[in-house]
Parts: C-alpha cells; sequence; structure tokens
C-alpha cells in the first residue's frame, strides 16, 4: 500500500476530529444527593445538556469546567491531577505521561467511520485461524486497508497496518483495538498512530447510550487502549440516565 494512502487515512482521522463539535442532546435531570458531586456537559450558556454525571467522593480528577470534561491525566496506570507546568511537548518525551480528553458526538458522524470498521473487523474475525490471526480488509475514505489481527485475552482484538514513507523509507504503523463488548455493552474502537515518540489514539466509545470521542496520547499504545476503557467505565458508573419518552 502506498504511502500516500496511509498519509490520507491519518489526514482524514484528524479532520474528521476537527470537524465534529458537542453536539447536546436533554438530558435528565436528578437530584445528586451529597456527598456526591452534581455535573453537566453541555452547552451551559442555553441549559442543553447531553449527560448528568453524579460524582462520588474519590474521584475529584472528574472535573467539568463551562460544560466540557477537563482533561485526564496519569501517570503510569496511576490517574493524578494536571502535571505542574504541563506543556503537550511533554507527551511522548515522559514515558509515564498520558493525557486524555473526551466529549460527544452525533452518531451519524462517527458511526461514518466506526460502523463499516467495527463491522468488517468482526466479519473478519468469524474466518480466524487457530491460532487467533487474522486479516481484514478496512474501509476508509474511499480506500481499503489490509490489517493483520490477533485475538488477544479477554476477546480484544488487537490489528497492525504499516507501509513504507517513500521519502524517507521509514516504515509508519496504525494499530486498531476492538473489544466487541466494551465497558458499555457497546464495541469499544481504537485507532492509533505514531509520531516519533508519541503515540496517539482516537476512540469511539459509548457512555449512557451516547456516543463519545475520546484522544488519547502518551507513550504506550496498550496503556492508551486500557485507560479509555477506564474512562468509559468511570463515565458510565457516574452518569444519570435519561427517561425514557
Amino acid at each position: 500500500m502506498k504511502w500516500g494512502r496511509f498519509r490520507d487515512f491519518m489526514l482524514a482521522v484528524v479532520l474528521f476530529l476537527a470537524c465534529c463539535a458537542l453536539a447536546p442532546s436533554a438530558a435528565r435531570s436528578e437530584d445528586c444527593l451529597a456527598p456526591n458531586r452534581l455535573e453537566r456537559l453541555g452547552e451551559t450558556e442555553t441549559a442543553q445538556f447531553w449527560m448528568t454525571l453524579c460524582i462520588p467522593p474519590g474521584n475529584d480528577l472528574y472535573r467539568v469546567e463551562h460544560g466540557r470534561l477537563e482533561d485526564l491525566f496519569w501517570r503510569g496506570d496511576l490517574q493524578v491531577s494536571q502535571p505542574a507546568g504541563y506543556d503537550p511537548a511533554q507527551l511522548g518525551a515522559d514515558p509515564d505521561l498520558t493525557v486524555a480528553t473526551a466529549w460527544h458526538t452525533d452518531h451519524s458522524h462517527s458511526g461514518a467511520i466506526f460502523d463499516p470498521i467495527v463491522s468488517s473487523i468482526l466479519k473478519a474475525a468469524q474466518s480466524k485461524s487457530g491460532n487467533g490471526t487474522f486479516d481484514a480488509d478496512i474501509p476508509f475514505n474511499g480506500h481499503v486497508f489490509p490489517v493483520s489481527f490477533e485475538s488477544l485475552d479477554g476477546g480484544l482484538l488487537k490489528g497492525t497496518y504499516s507501509a513504507i514513507e517513500l521519502s524517507t523509507g521509514q516504515v509508519r504503523t496504525m494499530t486498531f483495538f476492538l473489544r466487541p463488548g466494551g465497558t458499555s455493552g457497546r464495541p469499544h474502537l481504537a485507532i492509533c498512530g505514531t509520531k516519533k515518540e508519541l503515540r496517539g489514539c482516537t476512540v469511539f466509545a459509548n457512555v449512557a447510550d451516547q456516543e463519545v470521542l475520546m484522544l488519547v496520547a502518551g507513550y504506550n499504545l496498550d496503556r492508551l487502549f486500557r485507560l479509555s476503557e477506564e474512562i468509559v467505565g468511570k463515565l458510565n458508573a457516574f452518569a444519570i440516565l435519561r427517561k425514557s419518552p
């Protein structure tokens, strides 16, 4: 596969993230009894909220500012507050530091990427070999990318796609993680790339029946995916579900 298609793939992911602004929907408003803390995600000026969180004590690192979940930080597997003097340039240079951000998106936008990829992986997984490996043709942005997958513990599927950059001869690699039944019971997908020492994953997830996008960046890809699942698990535990119509 030519490097140009690989580059277009990564560029399309970045552009997709840039275009998908917050799409709030009315959320159920419930009392959140002390000592729990009430937080609402959405448009504070118009009081249109897409999610209401009731956060128990001991989870003070999950904070909302102006209707947006503040960035989350880890040092290794330990969640921490934002490091003093934090500079995004530290990411990758500091192998222990991971940062994540999350926001809401309409499924009509995220599903254009998420649904075909997940469907292709799951269909290919049905014919996997006895050693748990299989190949999947991933459709994206008008191209098809051959990705080699392996089955890991817990039902996790991990795939890699590599291409040679013709101008430098360097090999660029993308990594796919898919847990078919994530923490919310819905598929949990991450598409990850590498730039020098920095790894970054675009994560498609579901929290309390809301479509959520996350961007998780750091040094270790397996950790990035694991922490993205931790975020979804926490938000699902905090979320107050909307009433059925």
